[in-house]
């Protein structure tokens, strides 16, 4: 099997996921473009909502999709959407539930969640 280059891949957790409407206005619903390579719920991170979900480090479990984006030029458009509305990524390693371990990005909020409403069950629908 071949290796991916962790710099293809993408954890997504809100609108970028699978029935979503940025799933497939990005492509990522296109095999050509992207690659589902499995789904996993991932500890040491919290959710909250504002009208979309945003993520932090804490102490909560979240749930992925991990992503294989063959497109530069999607991975960049992901990119520019994600960093416009707050988001940094991060580097991190997954054993998804398929037990592939891949490291990717995540997404993750930078601003003030203190007034958001927290998704305790990690899972954004």
């Amino acid at each position: 099997m071949k290796k991916i280059n962790k710099d293809e891949v993408r954890f997504v957790y809100g609108t970028l996921k699978s029935g979503f409407g940025l799933h497939s206005g990005c492509g990522l619903d296109n095999e050509k473009i992207a690659t589902l390579e499995g789904v996993a719920t991932i500890k040491g991170y919290d959710m909250w909502s504002m009208g979309y979900p945003v993520v932090k480090r804490g102490t909560g479990t979240i749930f992925i999709e991990a992503y294989h984006i063959k497109s530069q030029e999607i991975r960049d458009r992901i990119d520019r959407i994600e960093s416009g509305a707050g988001y940094c990524t991060e580097e991190i390693t997954v054993t998804l539930e398929n037990k592939k371990t891949i490291t990717g990005s995540i997404y993750i909020y930078k601003g003030d969640t203190g007034r958001l409403e927290q998704i305790k069950s990690g899972v954004y629908k």
